[in-house]
């Protein structure tokens, strides 16, 4: 069982050689076992790491088995839209929606994106 202390008060009995002290309230909870979690980084896509690149990149390899190119207009209309939604303006704008569905593009962009990422570069002026 862990717990956070969450200051509820400070004591009010302080003199001028004891300063006041907070008063805590633990809070706890529990948590999957063997789970130990020393860090957390949140990173939207392309913020820390340079992984933008690799969307365009997959997404070239995967129309070119298509004879279709996949250009900025097409890539400005599926940005800020959920995965799925980004998926159906791929297959739809593109005209392979008959060939490969929205959920199949996503399934075959994730194993290739997967492969990819690893080999992520720092942003510039990313340091650790």
């Amino acid at each position: 069982m862990l717990g956070i202390r969450i200051p509820i008060g400070v004591w009010r009995n302080a003199t001028p050689s004891r300063p006041p002290t907070l008063r805590f309230r633990v809070i706890a909870f529990s948590m999957a076992p063997k789970t130990s979690i020393s860090h957390v980084i949140f990173d939207m896509d392309g913020l820390l790491l340079d992984t933008e690149k690799f969307y365009t990149e997959v997404q070239e390899i995967i129309l070119a088995r298509y004879n279709k190119t996949f250009d900025w207009s097409l890539k400005a209309k599926m940005m800020g839209k959920k995965a799925i939604e980004a998926a159906r303006v791929f297959v739809e704008e593109t005209g392979i929606s008959d060939s490969l569905s929205a959920e199949d593009f996503l399934v075959e962009r994730e194993e290739m994106l997967r492969k990819l990422f690893p080999t992520s570069e720092l942003m510039p002026g990313i340091g650790f």
